[in-house]
């Protein structure tokens, strides 16, 4: 499950974050793509919040619970901006920014925790 969730918060950043390299105008994504983005985060992040909620004692529920939230607060802003024009500027508020911030966190914990967990090292308890 964890590669799924990984994969949706990628999914994710990459709507939300334009690339460095891009950063002149927005991305232009399809808009089916979009679409599933939006589901795949609320519907995951839902899993991830409803999974801590069930069970909070320890490091990964809050972790969870954390990533979900940002998940379903990412969907929420990856829906809205659905239908922006391709050369529109979003407004990028605090609100917006930390909510990326917090799912590039998380992201990175995970694909790291995930790696670990592969190559047989301890991961962070």
């Amino acid at each position: 499950m964890g590669i799924v969730v990984c994969i949706t918060m990628l999914m994710g950043l990459s709507v939300l974050q334009p690339t460095p390299w891009d950063s002149a105008k927005q991305l232009k994504h399809a808009p089916n793509f979009l679409l599933f983005t939006a589901v795949s985060l609320a519907v995951f992040g839902a899993w991830n919040a409803l999974y801590a909620y069930l069970s909070l004692d320890g490091l990964w529920s809050w972790v969870s619970l954390v990533s979900g939230l940002a998940m379903l607060c990412a969907s929420f802003y990856v829906y809205s901006e659905r239908h922006a024009e391709a050369g529109a500027v979003t407004p990028v508020t605090l609100r917006r920014k930390a909510t990326i911030a917090i799912l590039a966190m998380s992201f990175i914990l995970y694909a790291i925790t995930l790696v670990q967990l592969n190559l047989g090292y301890s991961i962070i308890r």
